[in-house]
């Protein structure tokens, strides 16, 4: 794990490593980062670190760096830095000053040959790795910007086909994956920054990729699981999941893939031998297509949140159902509380499986939505009521009011201002439902609860469905954690 310094400080940087001691296994000391008249101090760095191996690297601006000068004053930076401790220098595929790659070899310096690519993959990724190396004991590194799983899959296709020790990593959304994969991809190191400053796009702490992502386990037998969506990288099923494969020691990682097509993503989890993976929005009704075989309840619902990869092909079950009830069922037992009716807000995947949920429990549902054809549609699917979400339906609603729960995206992150109920008088006798998990308490949850009502967040309904997913891909109990 490599540490990304880009503060503007040598001081600054110092304290970034002060911080992560004991997570990097080796620094990037971007030089190109620093205010120009911390220039002199840069050379002292190495002394300061502890006998933590450094990277030197002075990146041009074209190649995303910050590096404004004349390609020679860059190159005199180069020049002048290798001699004072460093234990690698970064140069691009075009550099061939041979009185720096003369210092280096000298110093026992090792030659990181690089090129990046912020516009995708290019079909000839493994020639272009190849001919990096001026010398067996160069390095070579690629760091590209894909922009769909199918550039994804060529990044990594293009990596398998080099030997050797290689840097090869996407930025992005797309690349994530490679990221926390390097040890399976058979990278020599990936790269990480501090968590208010990412070096490049896509990278993450030091903390997230250890305590999150058990990024030290990791290598070339871990099996692989993860979560498909769009967006998908604020996901918390990683924390979910992961820990408890660290807790029963099995070498297993959930990783979350930002997805554009089925089709290639299906493509992927042959060619990185994927076990499972979680579904969100806007696959869950997308994938059953993409099903060999599914769940009896992914009939009545209509949408699919977990899929198990199998020599037949994609086994699919939706667990949101399992994992509403359980809180819900917790409440009522608690209160020994007779509910018969209940409204839902949303007409999505989310909703058909509440509804799903509460007609097993024998009530009677009202469904409330924005766009009235889509609730009445729904409604009519479901057999349920069925009313437009505005201020003049709340006395209907009112007739359904034992359980109230929510179910779209109204008051999530970075709405956390928005109340789907705005407006609506809560007695307190209600269970208030709301399935955003982030943040912990909605604007409807925190005046809901202000009325003495029963409130449930989605983070519970999250852990419950996780919980099932677990089990469904390991075979084992999802175990108690510290």
């Amino acid at each position: 794990m490599c540490l990304c310094l880009t503060a503007p400080t040598v001081e600054e940087n110092l304290s970034i490593v002060d911080k992560y001691r004991g997570y990097a296994d080796l620094v990037e000391f971007r030089v190109d980062k620093l205010n120009p008249r911390e220039y002199p101090h840069a050379l002292r760095l190495p002394s300061l670190l502890e006998g933590l191996p450094a990277i030197l690297t002075v990146r041009r601006k074209e190649d995303g760096g910050g590096f404004t000068g004349s390609e020679a004053e860059r190159l005199q930076k180069l020049h002048a830095c290798i001699p004072h401790g460093f234990r690698y220098v970064d140069l691009e595929a075009d550099v061939r000053d041979e009185g720096i790659l003369k210092s280096a070899h000298e110093k026992g310096v090792r030659v990181i040959r690089s090129f990046h690519d912020f516009q995708g993959v290019p079909d000839d990724l493994p020639e272009r790795i190849r001919s990096l190396p001026r010398s067996a004991d160069e390095i070579p590194k690629a760091a590209l910007f894909p922009r769909s799983i199918k550039d994804l899959i060529r990044l990594i296709n293009g990596s398998g086909a080099v030997k050797g020790d290689k840097i090869i990593l996407g930025m992005g959304e797309f690349g994530f994956p490679t990221r926390v994969l390097a040890a399976k991809l058979g990278g020599y190191l990936s790269f990480t920054s501090e968590k208010r400053i990412n070096a490049a796009p896509g990278q993450v702490d030091p903390e997230t990729l250890i305590n999150v992502y058990r990024f030290r386990e990791i290598d070339g037998y871990t099996a692989l699981f993860g979560i498909i969506g769009n967006p998908v990288l604020h996901t918390r099923s990683p924390g979910i999941h992961n820990p408890a494969f660290g807790k029963l020691g099995l070498n297993c990682v959930y990783v979350p893939f930002h997805t554009d097509s089925l089709e290639h993503f299906r493509e992927l989890t042959d060619l990185l031998d994927v076990k499972g993976f979680s579904v969100t929005i806007p696959f869950k009704e997308r994938i059953i297509p993409f099903l060999s075989e599914k769940g009896e309840e992914i009939d009545h619902i209509g949408s699919c949140n977990t899929v198990t990869v199998t020599s037949a092909g994609w086994q699919g079950r939706n667990f949101d159902y399992i994992g509403f009830l359980k809180p819900l069922q917790k409440e009522l037992g608690h209160k020994g509380k007779a509910c018969s009716r209940a409204t839902v807000i949303g007409a999505g995947g989310a909703s058909r499986a509440v509804v799903y949920a509460l007609r097993k429990l024998g009530m009677e549902v009202l469904i409330v939505n924005r766009t009235p054809e889509r609730a009445k549609r729904t409604a009519e699917q479901l057999g349920c009521s069925w009313a437009p979400l505005s201020g003049d339906s709340h006395s209907r609603i009112s007739g359904y009011a034992d359980i109230i729960v929510q179910t779209t995206s109204v008051g999530m992150h970075p709405d956390v201002d928005g109340d789907p109920l705005a407006g609506y008088h809560f007695t307190g006798s209600e269970i208030v439902y709301d399935l955003v998990y982030t943040p912990n308490v909605t604007k409807m949850m925190k005046r809901a609860g202000e009325a003495g009502c029963t409130v449930i967040g989605g983070l519970e309904m999250l852990l419950e469905q996780a919980y099932c997913q677990f089990e469904t891909f390991t075979g084992r109990k999802y175990p108690g954690l510290d």
